[in-house]
């Protein structure tokens, strides 16, 4: 499962940062309504609704644009010397070059030949792009984009992992251009987005990182060694991954784990075992919500909620969304689940633990998760085919001395 903050767009919860939030909700007419505070509010120039990632969206086709006047709140990004931006696309069909968010002279975000590019204008001059040559978005899917921006690095997330980073544009100064803000092209016919895009924001400050490469791994309600019930978590990504601000509640909102106030580094590409886990029931969903996305502590949420959602599992004999109370209703709202599916995890094996299938997948669908009697915290969970081939090598080993003793004795 991607752990990318589904919808956690609070307008001012990141400290007053957001510039522009558009969550494309309205579903018709001809505007948007910005919830930043800064009353930024959209103008559509032909761009249709549609289905976006969370309720509506719009779909794009060239020379359609979404755009809104220069105002005093967007030269707080030149003044901070940062920026973040971000939205979650559904790109038709690869283009050789289109653009997510444009503000001429000032930033741009968008892709080339479906690979995501991020780049800012110093001075009057555009710098050079930053590719981020590693992840190629495919199309006819929802991808979360993002690339920020701090006056020294250069970062790049897609699907809520770091991609990419740079200390090129170090001490570079983004310039403020007055110009217009525009999303799903440069305003002019150029450079036309086409697919759907949905949740757009701009920050004047870098994230200082994403929790992008953490999963729920693998949760066992009662290890058969020792009786013992912990939650594996891991880092996939590429970076290291604090998770302060995570809580983890089961299906009735009691608390299995908690690190609102305090540190937690997980290190690229390593596991984490919550152990000491509590009254944690084989009926039970865990999830993890992410009260303090910027990790700064100055904007931890008081309620967890769908909107701050990072990831959910459940397990029993028939789970559905509608039977789960707030747990299932979460999980759909997030996109995790969809409404009414049932998540058919346990077989009914009282000691079986639940275990993400290490297939690469990971993108949020029910036939990810699977059960295995042997959990192994804080290791990789064994894959299925790994352990054939494994297996049919050994087989192979003892054939082949069999053959050998054989010949040697004739």
């Amino acid at each position: 499962m991607l752990v990318v903050p589904a919808q956690a767009y609070v307008g001012q919860g990141e400290g007053g940062a957001t510039v522009v939030l558009w969550h494309f909700n309205e579903g018709a007419g001809d505007g948007t309504k910005d919830f930043s505070g800064h009353c930024n509010s959209g103008e559509i120039t032909e761009a249709k609704w549609t289905d976006g990632k969370f309720g509506s969206g719009l779909y794009f086709e060239e020379k359609q644009v979404v755009g809104a006047r220069d105002s005093k709140s967007f030269s707080l990004i030149p003044k901070a010397n940062q920026v973040t931006l971000e939205a979650w696309v559904f790109p038709a069909k690869e283009t050789k070059e289109s653009l997510i968010i444009f503000k001429d002279k000032e930033y741009k975000l968008g892709l080339v030949e479906n690979l995501v590019f991020f780049q800012i204008c110093s001075k009057g001059e555009w710098q050079k792009p930053h590719v981020c040559e590693k992840k190629k978005l495919d199309t006819e899917r929802w991808h979360h984009v993002s690339a920020s921006f701090d006056g020294k690095v250069t970062k790049i997330f897609v699907d809520g992992c770091q991609n990419y980073e740079s200390y090129e544009d170090t001490g570079k100064q983004i310039t403020d251009s007055k110009s217009p803000f525009f999303v799903g092209g440069d305003g002019e016919g150029g450079y036309g987005w086409v697919g759907r895009i949905d949740e757009v924001r701009v920050l004047c400050r870098a994230h200082s990182a994403f929790n992008g490469g953490v999963v729920l791994n693998e949760v066992c309600w009662k290890d058969p060694s020792d009786g013992s019930q912990w939650i594996e978590l891991h880092n996939h990504g590429g970076v290291d991954v604090n998770i302060r601000g995570w809580l983890f509640l089961d299906d009735e909102g009691n608390k299995l784990a908690n690190f609102v106030e305090q540190d937690k580094i997980i290190r690229a590409g390593t596991w984490e075992v919550l152990y000491k886990i509590e009254n944690l029931e084989a009926q039970d969903s865990i999830r993890a919500y992410d009260l303090d996305p910027d990790n700064d502590g100055s904007d931890v949420l008081v309620k967890p909620n769908y909107a701050n959602l990072v990831d959910f599992v459940a397990w029993g004999e028939k789970v559905s969304s509608k039977e789960y109370n707030d747990g299932g209703d979460d999980a759909v709202r997030a996109g995790f689940w969809t409404a009414g599916e049932y998540v058919r995890v346990n077989t009914g094996a009282g000691d079986d633990d639940v275990y993400l299938k290490v297939d690469g997948n990971n993108d949020e669908a029910v036939e990810d998760w699977s059960t295995r009697g042997e959990p192994t915290p804080g290791a990789p969970t064994p894959d299925v085919s790994a352990l054939v081939l494994f297996a049919s090598g050994l087989v192979f080993i003892l054939v082949y001395f069999v053959w050998r003793k054989t010949a040697s004795q004739d």
